[in-house]
């Protein structure tokens, strides 16, 4: 699971610059790192994912989501943040940053990472 953090993080770093704006909704397809599974996510029809060797859709979302990790297993999904790496600076620290899914969601809230004192600091400039 924590591997699963950190690479959703690194895609957060990857994907997009500081203050360019984020491009519209689009199909992503993302594959497993065995390249057994695939989620695709398309803005009208929602999120996906597939077993590819079984041709067979494993589970759906009704939502899209513009960037996300599946695990091998195909039972296992981390969507971002749509802002990914762009949080505004008047975001609160229930803020959702990552959502694990498996037979219902979860969310990391920013205040989890960093802690309340950073995020107060950061705020005042320090």
């Amino acid at each position: 699971m924590r591997a699963l953090v950190v690479v959703a993080i690194l895609i957060a770093v990857y994907t997009a610059k500081a203050d360019t704006p984020l491009p519209p909704p689009t199909k992503v397809i993302v594959m497993s790192p065995s390249g057994r599974m695939r989620a695709v996510s398309e803005p009208k029809a929602g999120t996906h994912i597939e077993d590819i060797k079984r041709h067979k859709v494993l589970w759906c979302l009704p939502d899209w989501h513009r960037s996300l990790f599946v695990a091998n297993d195909g039972k296992h999904l981390v969507t971002q943040y749509d802002g990914l790496n762009l949080i505004q600076f008047d975001f609160t620290d229930d803020l959702v940053l990552l959502t694990f899914w498996r037979e219902g969601k979860s969310g990391i809230l920013l205040r989890t990472i960093i802690g309340a004192s950073s995020m107060a600091s950061t705020r005042r400039g320090g």
